[in-house]
């Protein structure tokens, strides 16, 4: 049998104590209440991981995305053109990380409002330049160009540099 790389095994053991943790808190749940917990309990956590790795991985694939866009729609600086002239394009750059470690964010009040928004969960109203607005919508997640609402009509995917304001509905 061949071993595990370190990595992978290090990933294991931290998983296998969330395991054991979550089990501890479901048991003395049960404790408390007098009851056992049924299938329920074991489905919504099921439920819950799939949902938030998949927005995860959407999230990552959006983000890279509109890194793309980015890149493309922002003009170059004066003179660039010339100062390039007869040499060829640099090679596309990779797309920046998902979303940096949280040791690695800067603290703005721009994102701290957004995740503020975000963890409660609120209405907002959102006005945009091109005169869109959306006027009762969830905050979803927050990334570095863009965010995820939730509307009436499902999610929507809104560049910052777009938004003129948010609002608290």
């Amino acid at each position: 049998m061949v071993a595990p790389p370190p990595g992978l095994k290090v990933a294991l053991a931290t998983l296998t104590e969330l395991v054991s943790q979550l089990a501890d808190m479901i048991l003395s749940l049960e404790t408390e209440r007098g009851e056992l917990s049924d299938g329920a309990v074991l489905s919504y956590l099921h439920d819950a991981v799939t949902t938030e790795i998949r927005h995860r991985r959407q999230m990552r694939e959006l983000t890279g995305t509109l890194a793309v866009i980015e890149r493309q729609t922002t003009p170059a600086p004066a003179g660039a053109a010339s100062a390039n002239a007869g040499m060829a394009p640099p090679p596309p750059a990779a797309p920046p990380p998902a979303f940096p470690a949280e040791s690695t964010v800067r603290a703005d009040p721009e994102d701290a409002f957004y995740h503020a928004l975000v963890a409660e969960r609120a209405l907002v109203h959102l006005r945009c330049l091109d005169g869109y607005e959306v006027p009762s919508a969830i905050l979803r997640d927050v990334g570095p160009y863009a965010l995820l609402v939730e509307t009436v009509d499902g999610p929507e995917l809104f560049l910052k540099r777009n938004i003129i304001s948010i609002v608290r509905s």
